[in-house]
Formats: structure tokens, sequence, C-alpha cells
């Protein structure tokens, strides 16, 4: 894969881009390799529900700092999230991202792509 071109596909437009993977390590591998700069990330995998939170009430949190930060590219590596959906906060956020000023990554595996991939204008499959 030419990592320099993939590059540039993702900072040349301000479009959403939804990569897939098959695990977290996968995609932090494909992310290390890319020449991107003025990005956030944000690794949902590292998040184990101990307390009454939910992964959704952790992203609300995450969205808060993402729409905060100076960076335009924020990067949600969301491959551990088992149910992720249309109803999700990364979703409501990736409808809003553009008008906020920020590009939106999202990282998912394969079993959640087909319900999300409307509100993103690129997709890249990694595996």
């Amino acid at each position: 894969m030419n990592y320099q071109a993939v590059s540039e596909i993702i900072t040349s437009s301000n479009h959403n881009v939804l990569i897939v993977g098959d695990s977290v390590s996968e995609v932090d591998n494909f992310l290390n390799k890319l020449n991107i700069t003025d990005y956030k990330y944000y690794d949902f995998s590292q998040i184990y529900s101990c307390s009454d939170r939910t992964l959704n009430d952790y992203a609300v949190i995450f969205i808060r700092d993402a729409l905060n930060a100076s960076e335009h590219i924020i990067i949600f590596n969301c491959t551990g999230w088992p149910d992720l959906n249309n109803e999700s906060a990364v979703m409501q956020f990736a409808r809003v991202a553009r008008k906020s000023g920020k590009q939106l990554i999202v990282a998912v595996r394969e079993q959640n792509m087909k319900k999300i991939e409307a509100e993103f204008g690129r997709i890249i499959k990694i595996h």
C-alpha cells in the first residue's frame, strides 16, 4: 500500500473517512505509517466499563474534548466498540464534524461498517 498516497487522499479533502480493519493493533499500525499531522487520537479500545458509564458516555466526553481541540483532524479508533451504530454519539459527531471545522476519521471492524458508512465520504479497507 502506498501510505503517502493514502495520506494525501485523506488530507486533501474535508470528507469524513472510515477505516475498516480487523483489530485495534492493525488500525494503529496503519495509522502510524500515514503522514498525517494536525490530528488528535482517541482510542476507544482502552475503555473498559468498570463503572456505570457506557462506551457512549465516554464518547460524549471524548467528543467534547475533540470539539475544543486545536487539531483539525480527529481520529476515533472504535475497533473495540462491539455495537457501534447510527444512533451512537460518535455517529452524531460525524454528522456535525465538518460544521465544527473538524475532519473525522473513524476506524471500525467490518461488522460495523455497513451500519455507519453513509456518513463517510471515503472508506479505506486495510485488510
